[in-house]
This record gives structure tokens, sequence and C-alpha cells, in this order.
């Protein structure tokens, strides 16, 4: 997903194809990340994210997520660092930054939203700009009451619906 408001533009979460995303909607302005849970369709376009460092005269771009799937991103991309490389190889310079509560990136507040998901820990998130305010919960089974609470009354509401059927983590 690509949030954009004003100034401020990020993704939420980087999945397989994101390179090819990107070109084909004509995105060249990424300022952060926000991850929702470090399953495979969720991260595996990471690595193209090193892009946005160039496109942001060698910025280093943050990314925020809960701090069980920030450790889970470390391990999986133990190469990506807040520093360029000295030796001529180029790769994604990211501040990790472990969420719990809500923060900015921009002019947008955004907001964890725990949800269910039958296993590691997922965040959807309530994304607020301009008067408008925008739940995205990707990956549930369930939306605990806490989480419900905060999003009553939203302008839009995105959920997980993978199918009609019964299934153990949709």
């Amino acid at each position: 997903m690509y949030v954009r408001s004003g100034k401020t533009a990020f993704l939420v979460d980087t999945p397989p194809e994101l390179r090819e995303a990107c070109i084909e909607l004509g995105i060249s302005k990424v300022d952060a990340v926000v991850v929702t849970h470090a399953h495979m369709d969720h991260i595996a376009g990471f690595d193209d994210v090193r892009r946005f460092n160039t496109l942001n005269g060698g910025a280093v771009l943050k990314c925020y997520a809960a701090p069980e799937t920030v450790a889970s991103m470390r391990q999986v991309f133990p190469y990506i660092t807040t520093k360029a490389n000295t030796q001529g190889l180029f790769r994604p310079m990211i501040d990790f930054t472990p969420v719990t509560r809500a923060f900015r990136i921009g002019c947008v507040k955004v907001t964890p939203l725990p949800a269910e998901h039958g296993g590691p820990r997922t965040n959807g998130y309530l994304f607020e700009a301009e008067g408008r305010r925008i739940a995205y919960i990707s990956d549930c089974i369930s939306i605990p009451a806490r989480t419900m609470a905060k999003i009553r009354d939203v302008d839009v509401m995105v959920v997980d619906c993978l199918r009609e059927r019964a299934h153990p983590t949709h």
C-alpha cells in the first residue's frame, strides 16, 4: 500500500513485486516504510527500497514495525545498515524503528492496531491526516476489542478478506 498526504509518502509493507509495482504506478517518492508483520508476502520486496535511498539523495529511510517484526527483519536482512558502504556495494540504508504506540511520518499520525493472525505479532495501522482516518489491517483472523475501539468511525477501512470459507489465519 502506498500512502501519500501533502509532502509525505510512505509504503505499508514491501511485497515480492514491489519494484515492478513502483515502476508501473510511477512511485518515485518514499520517505519511510511501515511493516505489518514479517511474512514473506509482506517483506520479500524490502531490498528494493534501496532505490529510494538514492532518489532521496542518499538519505537513510525509517522502517517502523512492532519490536518482534523489527527483530525478524534484521534476521532476514542482516546486511541492511544505516551507513553508506565504502566498498562500492549499494545496500539499503534503513533505520529500523520499533513501535508500540502512535508515531508520525511527516504530516501523518500512524497508530499501530494489534490484530490476531495466528502466528507472529501482526499490526494493522490507523492513518490520520488532513481530517481523514483510514484503518488498514491486512492479515487477521480476528480484531481485538481494543483495536476495534480505535477504529470506530473511520472514513475508510481496509481489512483482510482472503476467502469466504473459514481459514485458520485469515
